[in-house]
């Protein structure tokens, strides 16, 4: 087997056929064009101004609520970092992606995996975690083509996590970089 028929799955990046590399060369282009002293300096720490407006108005949220980090790994450092404190219990599904987890225990986190079915997180072994007594402060879900299991959490498992999440106190976390591509 050669290297190009080999399929990495040591990170969650997209196979080069599904994108749209002309349309992101003429995105970058249009970009120069606009906006060359925007694209070229050194930007705000919240983010590219255009970028945060476009993420405002597709979301639906004020530019004010919109933070553009570069990844999830950098997410993850603000998020946990200000929502976790040592000791603090936090959910996340069993598997999911690696750095996550080592952010998590670096921190010194209390993980509890919760087990993926083929459509995404088992919510009711989530429940009965809950139900247990543990007080997760966030639970972090990789909601479509999860990494590294490829699964996508229903609707209905969607629902149920929202409502167990106003029931019992806990932030949601969606770690989602393929919404779009759904």
């Amino acid at each position: 087997m050669t290297a190009q028929q080999l399929i990495s799955f040591a990170r969650g990046a997209p196979s080069l056929d599904i994108v749209d590399v002309a349309g992101l060369k003429a995105a970058a282009a249009r970009a120069f064009d606009t906006d060359p002293a925007g694209i070229t300096a050194y930007g705000t720490s919240v983010g590219y101004p255009p970028l945060r407006q476009w993420i405002a108005d597709k979301h639906g949220v004020t530019v004010d609520q919109v933070l553009v980090t570069n990844g999830s790994l950098q997410a993850d450092a603000f998020l946990f970092e200000h929502l976790v404190k040592p000791g603090d219990p936090v959910v996340v599904e069993k598997p999911t992606y690696d750095r996550t987890l080592l952010s998590l225990r670096a921190m010194g986190a209390t993980v509890h995996q919760v087990t993926l079915a083929e459509d995404g997180l088992d919510v009711d072994e989530l429940r009965t975690l809950l139900e247990s007594g543990v007080r997760p402060k966030l639970a972090h879900v990789i909601p479509n083509y999860q990494n590294p299991a490829g699964v996508t959490l229903s609707l209905a498992k969607r629902h149920t996590l929202l409502t167990l999440a106003a029931e019992y106190g806990f932030t949601i976390f969606e770690d989602d970089p393929y919404a779009d591509i759904r």
